[in-house]
C-alpha cells in the first residue's frame, strides 16, 4: 500500500502521549507560510518540541573540527580543481565560493544546493521557526540527536569520496539544479516516498550510516520523550519514509501512525 502524501503525522501508543512527527526541509523559508499555519496548531498542543539537533546548544558548539578540513593532515583539493570549481559556480550560479576552500566538500555541496533553491533568502528555516515557537510558548525544547554524533556523520564518508561527489556535481550544474528543484517539488507535494528514494540514491553505500543508523537513534528518542509528554518531533523528511524509516520503525514498535493533511 503506497504511503499517504503527508509530511505531518500523529503518533500514538499505549503508555505514550499523543504526539506528532514532522518531516522538514533544511533550507530557508521557501514560501511555507501555509505549512506554518497548519503546523502551529499541533505545536501548541505539544509539551515538548524536538528538532533534529538542539539549536540553542548548536550556536555555542565548536563546529570547526566537524565542518573544516585540517590543512596539515587532511587531503585537500588541488589548486587547479578548486579554480575550476570556483569558475563553474560563479559562471553558472553567480555564487562566489572563494572563502569556502577549507570547508569539507559535502558542506560546500550543501551550500551550492541551497543557493540554487533560495539564493538571497533572508528568512529563517523551518527548523529554526519550530524551535523559536517552542521557546516563545515556554515548551521544553530538545535535540533528537547529540551534536557530536550528528556532525560526526560527515566523517563517515572519506574526504576523497566527498571531493569526487562535489566535483562530479559541479561538472553538470544543469543536472544539479534539476535534482535540487525536483527534491523541493517532492517536498511541497509531501511525497515522502520520492524524497526517501532520492536521498538513498544520492548517499549510495553510505545510506546505512547517514539514514538507517540515524533513523534508529531518532526513533528511540521519540519513543522515550513521548512517554514524558506530548512531543512535536521534527527531522529531515528523508528520514521518515522507507522500510527503515522512522514511520516504519515506530509502527514496528507498536505505534499507531496517522497522516495529517496540510495544504
Amino acid at each position: 500500500m503506497p504511503m499517504p502524501k503527508s509530511v505531518l503525522w500523529e503518533i500514538n501508543a499505549d503508555q505514550h502521549h499523543t504526539s506528532y512527527l514532522l518531516g522538514t526541509i533544511h533550507i530557508e523559508d521557501i514560501g511555507l507560510a501555509s505549512f506554518k499555519l497548519a503546523i502551529d496548531k499541533y505545536l501548541s498542543k505539544a509539551d515538548i518540541i524536538g528538532t533534529e539537533i538542539h539549536l540553542l546548544e548548536a550556536k555555542q558548539f565548536n563546529l570547526q573540527d566537524y565542518i573544516l578540513i585540517d590543512p596539515l593532515t587532511d587531503q585537500s583539493i588541488s589548486d587547479i580543481h578548486w579554480e575550476k570549481l570556483e569558475q563553474r559556480c560563479f559562471r553558472y550560479l553567480g555564487l562566489d565560493i572563494s572563502s569556502y576552500k577549507q570547508y569539507k566538500p559535502l558542506i560546500i555541496l550543501n551550500i551550492i544546493s541551497i543557493h540554487i533553491l533560495v539564493k538571497n533568502a533572508t528568512h529563517q528555516g523551518l527548523d529554526e521557526w519550530i524551535w523559536e515557537q517552542g521557546e516563545r510558548n515556554h515548551k521544553i525544547c530538545i535535540g533528537l540527536e547529540d551534536l557530536v554524533t550528528h556532525y560526526n556523520y560527515l566523517n563517515q564518508i572519506p574526504l576523497p569520496i566527498q571531493y569526487k561527489m562535489l566535483l562530479d556535481a559541479s561538472k553538470n550544474i544543469t543536472k544539479l539544479k534539476k535534482q535540487s528543484k525536483q527534491l523541493l517539488a517532492s517536498y511541497l507535494k509531501q511525497d515522502l516516498t520520492t524524497i526517501y528514494k532520492k536521498s538513498k540514491r544520492m548517499l549510495g553505500q553510505y545510506r546505512h550510516s547517514f539514514l538507517y543508523e540515524r533513523n534508529q537513534s531518532i526513533t528511540e528518542q521519540i519513543i522515550q520523550w513521548s512517554k514524558s509528554g506530548s512531543l512535536f518531533a521534527s527531522c529531515g523528511a528523508g528520514h521518515l519514509g522507507g522500510h527503515y524509516g522512522i514511520i516504519s520503525l515506530l509502527k514496528r514498535s507498536g505505534f499507531k501512525i496517522k497522516p495529517i493533511q496540510i495544504n
